[in-house]
């Protein structure tokens, strides 16, 4: 999934959608085939969906769950109680660490 947002012409799509309003209504109704058109390259496999937040509705992604085995219940409990940096945090996905997706920091946790 990151390949989609590290691909250079994925920001640039999300701008467009900021100037353009049937660019972004077309995202929302048919993402995968518009991010193509845009150079964004989509895995055949993969599905994509964009949602859209406003005044009266925000939609929070939940996170996959931890591919890595034995985190333990006590890295998860503290990985909860963590203040959020960047908007993303992710347990036990470097290495045996505890830490942030966005700038690496640890928040304390190892």
């Amino acid at each position: 999934m990151n390949e989609l947002k590290e691909n250079p012409n994925f920001g640039k799509v999300i701008q467009k959608c900021w100037v353009d309003d049937d660019f972004r209504k077309n995202l929302l109704e048919n993402p995968k085939l518009t991010l193509m058109h845009e150079g964004v390259k989509v895995p055949e496999n993969m599905e994509v969906r964009f949602y859209e937040n406003s005044d009266s509705v925000l939609h929070i992604m939940l996170p996959e769950k931890p591919k890595k085995v034995g985190v333990e219940k006590t890295d998860i409990e503290k990985a909860i109680n963590a203040p959020i940096r960047n908007g993303v945090w992710r347990v036990g996905n470097k290495g045996a660490d505890n830490y942030c997706e966005c700038c690496g920091d640890d928040m304390g946790l190892s």
